[in-house]
């Protein structure tokens, strides 16, 4: 955006003359300020999907890469030549760099906090679109543990019976309401077959398809009141094609950026 704005000025300077009363460049084209989710209260713990009406954006400058979400938004001050003084938009972006730019409850969060961030100040508001869509996650704790029962152990191309857990890592997981499973004995062996993974980790199921359906209801809105562009630098699938379409206006790569509903592949 900075690199955009300046060739937007060697442009303007060049077909002006020098003494030309507004061809002076700024010494400094764009500022960049992040905007960063914090508690309202000013609490420093850990906030989910379900704190989102306690929280809010505060303008934080840091470096780059500091984020522990998958979405990133930033206030941006452009100072072009039509307006020297400065024009703001508000830039919202998948990091493509976390879990693949999966749209987890807490990214949704910050989609949507940003985005009423534009609509109630106003300027423009751009989305940078490279994603996979609402995560599905996996339970690593559960699928680090269990154990195969095969119909051959000799020959596991013939199959398993079931997947089934050690009496003391399912005692260890039931605690934390991870998985069910029920009690069985083979040659006087306990153990314990899985009937339901839950998992103990954040986003892997459904929830982030109701954050889905936030982000969605805001985008619509969001076209409604302010100015919005989607700019789609990479795939944008399943949800992340949906807030392309809501948004309307879309600028697209020529390759490598495809809209689809669902499996990139």
């Amino acid at each position: 955006f900075e690199h955009a704005v300046e060739l937007r000025w060697e442009a303007f300077r060049a077909a002006r003359p020098a003494s030309h009363a507004r061809a002076t460049r700024p010494a400094k084209t764009m500022r960049a300020v992040e905007l960063v989710v914090q508690w309202r209260d000013g609490g420093t713990h850990p906030w989910t999907f379900a704190d989102a009406s306690r929280l809010h954006l505060v303008q934080v400058s840091r470096p780059a890469g500091k984020n522990d979400v998958g979405m990133v938004a930033w206030l941006l001050t452009l100072r072009t030549p039509e307006a020297p003084e400065g024009r703001q938009l508000v830039l919202i972006a998948n990091d493509i760099t976390v879990m693949s730019g999966s749209f987890g409850t807490r990214e949704d969060v910050v989609f949507d906090l940003a985005s009423k961030y534009a609509r109630e100040r106003g300027p423009p508001r751009l989305y940078l679109a490279a994603n996979s869509g609402a995560r599905i996650g996996l339970s690593a704790t559960v699928r680090e543990r269990y154990r195969v029962a095969w119909v051959n152990a000799t020959d596991p191309t013939q199959g398993f019976e079931y997947l089934y857990l050690t009496p003391a890592d399912y005692a260890e997981l039931a605690a934390k309401t991870a998985v069910n499973a029920e009690r069985v004995v083979v040659d006087g062996e306990e153990r314990f077959r899985i009937t339901d993974v839950i998992g103990d980790e954040a986003d892997l199921g459904v929830e982030n398809l109701c954050g889905s359906g936030t982000i969605a209801g805001e985008t619509a809105r969001a076209y409604t009141d302010i100015f919005t562009l989607t700019l789609v630098v990479g795939r944008a699938v399943g949800i992340g094609a949906y807030l392309v379409r809501l948004g309307h206006r879309t600028i697209q790569c020529a390759s490598n950026a495809p809209i689809i509903l669902t499996g990139h592949q």
